[in-house]
């Protein structure tokens, strides 16, 4: 295991689909101390920003298949990022999916962030 650089706060970005919930969920991110750096709505408008800003983590909706799909992506267009993947199904087929595409871990759609 590699820990993070002890020279902040955890500096993440967001891709939510849901406004409703994207912004939320920053604030609450917010107030445990970690730096939210950008949000976007899908992994193709975010590739550009996560490589300017360089976060340490992204948090990725995951629910629906394709979405889980998106891990793939990211983490060859980023290898150093972290990506934990929100709202899996609590299937064990679908979490041992994302973790293979490349994420780091992952919260079940039954469990609280």
């Amino acid at each position: 295991m590699t820990a993070l650089a002890a020279a902040g706060p955890v500096r993440a970005f967001l891709i939510v689909s849901l406004r409703s919930f994207r912004e939320p969920l920053a604030r609450a991110l917010g107030r445990a101390g970690i730096e939210v750096v950008g949000t976007a709505s899908d992994s193709s408008s975010a590739l550009p920003c996560i490589a300017e800003l360089e976060p340490d983590v992204a948090l990725l909706e995951a629910a629906r298949q394709e979405q889980r799909l998106a891990v793939a992506g990211l983490k060859a267009a980023a290898p150093a990022l972290r990506i934990v993947a929100l709202g899996v199904p609590d299937r064990p087929a679908d979490a041992v999916a994302v973790v293979e595409a490349g994420a780091s871990g992952y919260v079940t759609s039954d469990q609280s962030i």
